[in-house]
């Protein structure tokens, strides 16, 4: 997430306190400083639970994206297929990707007839323009024990392009450890 949406993040739960809070105390009517701090503590706790609830499933609405949440809802399985040219020797291989997402976590996981993925890290950076148009991660690759002598562990990172919300499509390139480069090519499953 940018600067720019945290700021806006921040803003609307402080607007959304102080409306939770004027709203109890036109309710309530407190006469006194413990009615005024029971007011607040009780506030600060639906502004709690409405934030869990926001940053586990609301976030995902595209009600919120792009003015709130800047980049948008990946969270599925994908099916496509890696171009790629590991040992000089070019492939096409057909590949299973399935993302998760929370407001704050996007992890990776690709899986594939010889070898298995998972992320260690994956964030949207913005362009220069301020969109967000590309989803970059960095992950570990475990191929299965009977190909290892062939294809060993590696570390890679890929960059995934999309252009349009909602997303159906997804292509990149990625690069990794053992000196292998390449492209990937993913649609969204329904």
């Amino acid at each position: 997430m940018n600067k720019n949406n945290y700021k806006v993040y921040i803003y609307s739960n402080i607007g959304l306190f102080l409306t939770i809070a004027i709203l109890y105390a036109i309710y309530a009517k407190p006469n006194d400083l413990m009615e005024w701090v029971s007011i607040v503590t009780r506030s600060i706790s639906l502004l709690v639970i409405v934030s869990l609830v926001f940053v586990k499933w609301l976030w995902k609405y595209k009600l919120f994206y792009p003015w709130l949440v800047p980049f948008p809802n990946l969270e599925g399985v994908w099916s496509g297929l890696i171009k790629t040219t590991y040992q000089d020797q070019p492939q096409i291989i057909p590949l299973k990707v399935t993302i998760t997402q929370s407001f704050f976590q996007t992890t990776v996981r690709l899986k594939t007839a010889e070898s298995q993925s998972i992320s260690n890290v994956a964030y949207f950076p913005t362009d220069e323009d301020g969109k967000i148009t590309h989803l970059y991660y960095s992950y570990l690759n475990n191929p299965n024990s009977g190909v290892r002598d062939r294809s060993v562990i590696h570390f890679g990172t890929a960059r995934l392009d999309f252009d349009h919300y909602p997303v159906t499509k997804l292509t990149g390139e990625y690069w990794t450890t053992r000196k292998s480069v390449g492209t990937i090519e993913l649609s969204k499953q329904k």
